[in-house]
């Protein structure tokens, strides 16, 4: 038996032996978390388990299409469950207000595709060459006796789409495309999925991407591109965070870019970094400064000014450039 096919079945094994199931992704959750976490909802609760979702913050309005998106709860629970699993992160620290929620269950499950392979729970299963946390989760229906239904498919398909750019990425794997193709035989509809999360914005977001566009500078002869979004430039434009979601995979269409720096002020002096790259190791930059992600896609939080962080962070970028 292969590590991956064990790792699933301990996993669905831990699963089966469970009344209650508390369901975590990362903070700011994107579509590869949200949707692994509420297609294995959906696996779960057809199989008679006891399932609550929790994000923090709440589900971005972009992936309220997603079934089950109406259960999620913002209020972090007292009580504890039998099984708690964390989708799609990459360490426990990512689960922010959730993390006690997390610790206080009687067993702890980590599910997740991150280079770092952070191992945090009682059982993990962490693999750095999977595509998205959607196929793991794919795998787990099976595993668990469930009937892949079309609500299950619709999660799925939007978790694996979005975490591979909607299959243009370089993690678009053969497999990726395979379960892709399963998930649209069982019911998920590519169009629909991808108008809702991909194709559409508020004219907010609209307004608050004229305003990243209207920041780009370059550095090291345009291949490292780098732009910032202020406080301000929140409060005028009246985006949220979550406006923010697919910006950066705007600015890698500029050419000649092979490393992309965006820059978010959460509040005055506290900066979200997101860095994307063509080829270069941008999650050992994060790494450095308490952060992570993919080796092409990662980000941590810097404290400072713009000007300040900015040199931090693309002094490291052009370092690993060098290399």
């Amino acid at each position: 038996m292969s590590a991956s096919l064990q790792d699933t079945h301990a996993v669905a094994a831990e699963l089966r032996g469970a009344s209650t199931i508390l369901l975590l992704t990362h903070e700011s959750p994107d579509g590869d978390g949200l949707g692994s976490m509420l297609g294995l909802s959906l696996a779960l609760r057809a199989v008679g388990k006891t399932v609550v979702c929790v994000v923090p913050q709440g589900c971005p309005d972009k992936y309220d299409f997603l079934p089950g998106a109406g259960d999620i709860d913002s209020e972090v629970p007292d009580e504890a469950f039998d099984v708690a699993v964390a989708l799609d992160c990459d360490g426990e620290e990512r689960l922010g207000e959730a993390l006690s929620a997390f610790r206080a269950a009687g067993r702890t499950v980590s599910v997740d595709h991150h280079q770092s392979e952070a191992r945090f729970g009682d059982v993990n299963w962490c693999d750095g060459s999977q595509a998205a946390a959607g196929l793991m989760v794919s795998a787990l229906v099976p595993a668990l006796d469930a009937d892949l239904t079309p609500d299950i498919a619709t999660c799925l398909y939007c978790a694996i789409a979005t975490d591979t750019g909607f299959f243009r990425f370089q993690n678009t794997s053969p497999k990726a495309l395979a379960v892709a193709a399963e998930l649209v035989s069982g019911g998920a509809d590519p169009s629909e999925i991808a108008r809702q999360a991909s194709d559409q914005m508020p004219v907010a977001k609209a307004r608050l991407l004229g305003r990243t566009l209207s920041s780009i500078e370059t550095r090291r002869d345009g291949r490292i591109v780098i732009a910032a979004l202020t406080v301000d430039d929140f409060s005028a434009t009246g985006a949220l965070p979550q406006h923010t979601d697919g910006i950066i995979d705007d600015l890698k269409r500029i050419a000649g870019a092979e490393v992309i720096v965006l820059l978010r002020e959460q509040v005055p002096s506290e900066w979200r970094v997101s860095l994307r790259s063509l080829d270069t190791d941008v999650a050992a930059v994060c790494r450095k400064h308490g952060g992570g992600g993919h080796r092409l896609a990662a980000g941590c939080e810097l404290h400072g000014t713009a000007e300040d962080v900015t040199e931090a962070i693309v002094g490291d970028v052009a370092a690993a450039l060098n290399r």
